[in-house]
């Protein structure tokens, strides 16, 4: 019983001790909007759009290596927001509403640049507060892309 219970205790151990299956990379997609061909984005920092970290762009043929940086989130001034509204009813009063609310601007605003050889992709995109993000992007032949991811 003893020998049983020592080994439950192993096995838990060494379970605790697994490495963490979590992809390090938040994945996307590019597209170029000539052509239509689509890629994969892959940016690094496990989930978290953040800071300066790894990327990579794949396509059937090629993978371009580089790095993205986001810039901290600014002191912009926060965004309102406006609405009013009338209702009519045959059978109950009009009624009327008003109201003005503000929201703070939690857009962060990144860019991209990675290479394979000689061939370059620069990107421009903006982050949300749960890290999607979208952008466009232009390599060395002015091809044009967009990403989201």
């Amino acid at each position: 019983m003893n020998r049983l219970l020592l080994l439950s205790l192993g096995l838990v151990s060494l379970a605790a001790c697994a490495p963490n299956q979590v992809n390090p990379n938040k994945v996307g997609k590019i597209v170029n909007v000539t052509s239509g061909e689509e890629g994969r984005l892959l940016l690094g920092g496990y989930g978290t759009v953040a800071g300066r970290n790894t990327a990579r762009i794949e396509f059937a043929q090629n993978a371009y290596q580089g790095e993205y940086n986001v810039l901290a989130s600014s002191d912009a001034p926060p965004r309102v927001g406006v609405s009013a509204g009338v209702s009519f009813s045959n059978v109950a009063p009009p009624g009327y509403f008003f109201s003005v609310g503000t929201r703070a601007s939690n857009l962060r605003d990144g860019s991209l640049v990675v290479r394979n050889g000689s061939q370059v992709i620069t990107c421009r995109f903006v982050v949300d507060h749960n890290n999607n993000g979208n952008g466009e992007c232009t390599d060395g032949a002015n091809a044009r892309y967009t990403i989201q991811f």
